[in-house]
């Protein structure tokens, strides 16, 4: 079997071939890209967003001869996949995007199973902390709301994490992101994930 220190080296040199990861220069030579995809004759994309499929058309259209495949997977199974396929040997994807971005950074880009690319046009348009350690495609965000008639102190949540039981109904669906219910029991309980792990809190 060949060793770690033997796989890390053909992994660096294809890096190295192929100008990424470390070996990124910042300059991108298009015609020779799309010559090397119309050799291997597909492009596949494992992607959280339903959205790209909408894509497939034009770009065969603009890139006669590549047949892009997308796999709609949602978050979890991209990631599920994409580490299920590298550890039996399989390399079919071509691009990843997903959310979910604290096990994509740990388990994906820190074990080397992918590697951050920003198209060299974009590089002076996206900011430094939105394309390192990994790009961001999409920029979300999460609103919580109130009763203020029922609440006239102000905000009855302190803590995004905290007890459901005592809150207003539409703080609770705002937070059901954040929170889920205690699979042993009908009750609502106050369930977080923090740092990648699921933790029962005690009342508030």
């Amino acid at each position: 079997m060949a060793s770690a220190q033997d796989a890390s080296s053909k992994l660096d040199a294809w890096l190295m071939e192929n100008a990424l990861g470390p070996h990124a220069t910042g300059q991108e030579n298009w015609e020779g890209i799309v010559a090397a995809a119309k050799e291997e004759g597909e492009v596949s994309v494992y992607t959280a967003s339903g959205r790209i499929a909408k894509l497939v058309d034009h770009f065969q259209a603009l890139y006669p001869g590549i047949t892009l495949t997308v796999y709609d997977l949602g978050s979890v199974k991209t990631i599920e996949k994409t580490v299920r396929e590298q550890d039996a040997g399989i390399f079919t994807a071509d691009v990843v995007t997903t959310g979910n971005s604290g096990q994509v950074i740990h388990e994906l880009l820190g074990k080397h199973r992918i590697f951050n690319y920003v198209p060299a046009h974009f590089v002076d348009r996206i900011p430094l902390e939105n394309r390192e350690p990994l790009l961001i495609r999409v920029n979300e965000a999460m609103t919580f709301f109130y009763n203020a008639e029922s609440n006239p102190n102000g905000s009855p949540i302190s803590n995004v994490c905290g007890n459901l039981r005592k809150r207003n109904i539409g703080v609770a669906w705002a937070l059901k992101t954040l929170c889920r219910q205690d699979p042993h029991s009908w009750d609502w309980q106050p369930w977080c994930k923090i740092q990648n792990k699921w933790l029962r809190l005690t009342n508030a």
